[in-house]
C-alpha cells in the first residue's frame, strides 16, 4: 500500500496534471421520474469539481429523511505521458413523497472559483399505484410469498410508434418495450416483427437492457426498451406491423426457507403485443423534375477543387447532400457537363447514423472530370428536390453555376478557335496546320514482289491457322466429354435455370397472380437444389435436402434460412389474403438465399 501511494506521489510530481477548465465542469441532478406515495427515494446532485456554498432547492412537497450527505470520488488516467484527473462530488438527499401529483424540483446552485453553476429543473411524478416487485423493498417484506401467477396486467409488451399517420418516405420511430410489475430476470425466444413494407434501420443501443420507471394508468411499471428502429414506408395505404413475441423469465419468492435464506422460483410467460397499423399518404402530385423520392429535411453544397486548369488536367466536383431522411433513395444527380469534358462515374460516399429523430447523415457525389480543350466553360447549377416533412411541400435546392477556365496544355503550339457556346466539336478549327502529312522522316524502300513472299508474315500465315485449329480441336473434345456428363451439365446450369424461372415468377408478380407466383418460386428453388446437388425430382424432399446440404458442409444458419423460405412460400400459396408486399419480400428472399447457396456450394 505504501509503495502504491509513493508511485502516485511521484506521478503527481513528474507528470503535470491537466486541470479542468470552466467549460468542462458539470453540475447535474438525478432522481426517479415516477415514485409512489410513501416511497423512499434518492435525489442526487453531482459536481465534477470541488465546490463551495452549495444551495439546495426547496423541497416542500417531499419529506427529507436524510441529507445532504456528501461523497467524493476521483479518477486518474495516464495517456501518452499526460496525466488527467477527474473528481466527482455528490450531494445526496433521501426523500419521501407525501402526496400525488407532478412536482418540479427547482435548480440547485454551487460556486466553483467564484463562478456559480446551476442544475436543470427536473420533474417527479408521484402516484398512488403499487410498485414493481424488484424495486419494492417494503412490498417484499409484507408479501413473503409471492403469487406464482403472472397476469396480463403484470407483464406485457408494446410496439410504440411516435406517429401513425405519415407520408410515403417519412420516417417513423418504433420502440419495442416490455412492461413489468414482477421481478424480471431474463428473456427467451424473441421474435421481432418483419416490418414488411418498410425500409428499416436499427438505432444503436446498449446490449444491456436497463429498466426505467413509467406511470401506466396509475401503476408504476419497470420498462425496458428492447429495440428501437427507424421505419420508412415504401408504399401508400395502410401497412400492418406484425405483433412482437417474447418469452420472459420471472423470479418469484416461495414460502420455503433454508439455511441459505429464502428460496425463489423462476417461471416463464409468453407475451405478445398487438399489431399496429400505419396510415401512409401518397406524396402530392406533380413533383419537380429533380425529385427522386427523398423525403425529410436536407441541405446541399457544391464545390470545385479548382476552377482554372490546363487541358487534360483533372478536376473534382463534389456535391454533398446532408440532413435527416432516407438518403439511400438519392441514387444520382442530374449534372449537365460540357460535352467536351470527359466525365467518370461519381464516387459516392454515404455516411448515415440512426437516431431517435430518424436517420441523419450525408451523401457525397465526387465527380472526376477532365477538360480536353482550352476555353471558358460553365457547369450549370445542380438542382435537388425533396418533400419537406415540416412544411408538407416540395422544396428545391440548387448550387451556384461553376465556371471553369481551361488553358492550353504545355507544349501545345496549335492555335484553336473554339466557341464554348456550342457543343459540337466539329466547330474546332486548326490554323497554321491545314496540311497533315501521312508520314514524315526517313523510311526504307523495298523491291516489288518482296513485300510479303519469304517474309516472317508469309510463314506465320501458314503456322497460325494450324495452331488455332489444334486449339479448337482440343477445346471441342473437352466440351463433348463434359456434355456427356449430365450431372455436371445440370450443376453448371443450375443458377442459369433458376434465373430463368425467377424471371417468369416476376411476370406473375407484376400481374398480381399470387398462386402462380408462389408456385413458380417454389419450383425455382427446388429445381436449383436438385440441379446443384444432383438430386432427382422423385427424391426431392425436405429431409433429403437438409441431409444433403449438411453433407456438403454448409452452414446450418444458411440451411435453416433456405428451409424457412420454402416453408413460407408453401404457406403463402394457400393463404387467402392478398398482399403485394409479401410477394415482393418472397421474391427478394428467394434470390438472396440462392445467392448464398451459390457462394457456399462447391
Amino acid at each position: 500500500m505504501k509503495k502504491f501511494i509513493f508511485i502516485l506521489f511521484c506521478l503527481y510530481i513528474i507528470f503535470p496534471l491537466k486541470s479542468l477548465k470552466a467549460d468542462d465542469i458539470e453540475f447535474n441532478v438525478s432522481a426517479p421520474t415516477v415514485v409512489a406515495v410513501g416511497e423512499q427515494f434518492r435525489l442526487k446532485f453531482t459536481l465534477s469539481a470541488e465546490g463551495t456554498d452549495f444551495k439546495a432547492p426547496l423541497l416542500n412537497n417531499f419529506s427529507i429523511l436524510a441529507g445532504p450527505s456528501v461523497s467524493s470520488s476521483s479518477n486518474i488516467q495516464i495517456i501518452n505521458g499526460k496525466v488527467t484527473s477527474s473528481y466527482d462530488y455528490t450531494y445526496t438527499y433521501i426523500l419521501v413523497a407525501k402526496k400525488e401529483g407532478r412536482f418540479i424540483i427547482p435548480e440547485a446552485r454551487i460556486k466553483v472559483e467564484n463562478k456559480v453553476y446551476k442544475t436543470k429543473k427536473t420533474t417527479i411524478e408521484v402516484v398512488k399505484g403499487e410498485l414493481p416487485q424488484n424495486n419494492s423493498r417494503n412490498n417484499r417484506k409484507k408479501n413473503k410469498v409471492q403469487s406464482l401467477k403472472v397476469g396480463d396486467e403484470d407483464l406485457f409488451v408494446k410496439v410504440n410508434l411516435n406517429k401513425t399517420n405519415v407520408n410515403r418516405g417519412e420516417h417513423i420511430v418504433a420502440a419495442i418495450k416490455v412492461y413489468t410489475l414482477k421481478n424480471l430476470v431474463g428473456f427467451e425466444d424473441i421474435k421481432y416483427p418483419s416490418f414488411s413494407g418498410f425500409w428499416t434501420k436499427d438505432i444503436p443501443s446498449s446490449e444491456q437492457i436497463s429498466l426505467k420507471r413509467e406511470n401506466i394508468n396509475g401503476k408504476i411499471y419497470n420498462v425496458g426498451t428492447l429495440k428501437k428502429i427507424v421505419l420508412y414506408p415504401q408504399s401508400s395505404g395502410e401497412i400492418t406491423i406484425e405483433p412482437f413475441e417474447l418469452e420472459c423469465v420471472i423470479r418469484v419468492r416461495t414460502g420455503k426457507t433454508s439455511f441459505w435464506g429464502p428460496s425463489f422460483k423462476e417461471i416463464k410467460k409468453k407475451v405478445k403485443s398487438r399489431s399496429r397499423v400505419v396510415k401512409v399518404k401518397e406524396l402530392p402530385e406533380n413533383p419537380p423534375l429533380s425529385f427522386n423520392g427523398a423525403v425529410g429535411e436536407f441541405k446541399m453544397k457544391g464545390s470545385l477543387n479548382k476552377n482554372k486548369v490546363k487541358a487534360n488536367d483533372a478536376i473534382n466536383l463534389k456535391i454533398k447532400i446532408s440532413g435527416n431522411g432516407n438518403l439511400n433513395l438519392i441514387d444520382n444527380l442530374d449534372v449537365k457537363f460540357p460535352s467536351d469534358f470527359e466525365v467518370f462515374d461519381p464516387k459516392i460516399t454515404n455516411e448515415q447514423k440512426a437516431r431517435s429523430n430518424g436517420v441523419s447523415g450525408s451523401k457525397t457525389f465526387d465527380y472526376l472530370i477532365i477538360p480536353r480543350y482550352p476555353g471558358d466553360f460553365k457547369i450549370q447549377s445542380v438542382k435537388f428536390s425533396y418533400f419537406s416533412t415540416k412544411e408538407k411541400k416540395y422544396k428545391t435546392l440548387k448550387t451556384k453555376d461553376f465556371e471553369i477556365k481551361v488553358e492550353r496544355e504545355d507544349g501545345d503550339t496549335t492555335s484553336i478557335v473554339y466557341n464554348p457556346t456550342t457543343s459540337n466539336q466539329e466547330e474546332i478549327k486548326f490554323i497554321g496546320e491545314d496540311i497533315r502529312f501521312i508520314k514524315t522522316g526517313d523510311f526504307n524502300m523495298k523491291k516489288k514482289g518482296e513485300l510479303f513472299y519469304g517474309s516472317l508474315n508469309f510463314y506465320l500465315s501458314y503456322i497460325i491457322p494450324f495452331i488455332l485449329f489444334f486449339i479448337f480441336f482440343i477445346i471441342r473434345r473437352k466440351q463433348i466429354k463434359e456434355n456427356s456428363n449430365i450431372l455436371l451439365v445440370k450443376y453448371r446450369k443450375a443458377n442459369k435455370r433458376f434465373k430463368k424461372r425467377i424471371k417468369k415468377a416476376s411476370t406473375y408478380m407484376e400481374s398480381k397472380e399470387e398462386n402462380k407466383f408462389y408456385d413458380e418460386i417454389s419450383k425455382a428453388m427446388w429445381g436449383y437444389l436438385g440441379d446443384k446437388l444432383s438430386i432427382s425430382v422423385a427424391e426431392l424432399s425436405r429431409d433429403n435436402a437438409i441431409e444433403t446440404l449438411q453433407k456438403n458442409k454448409l452452414d446450418n444458419k444458411i440451411i435453416d434460412e433456405f428451409i424457412k423460405t420454402l416453408d413460407n412460400c408453401q404457406k403463402l400459396i394457400f393463404s387467402p389474403s392478398k398482399d403485394d408486399s409479401k410477394m415482393e419480400k418472397m421474391y427478394k428472399d428467394a434470390i438472396e438465399i440462392i445467392n448464398k447457396l451459390e457462394g457456399n456450394l462447391k
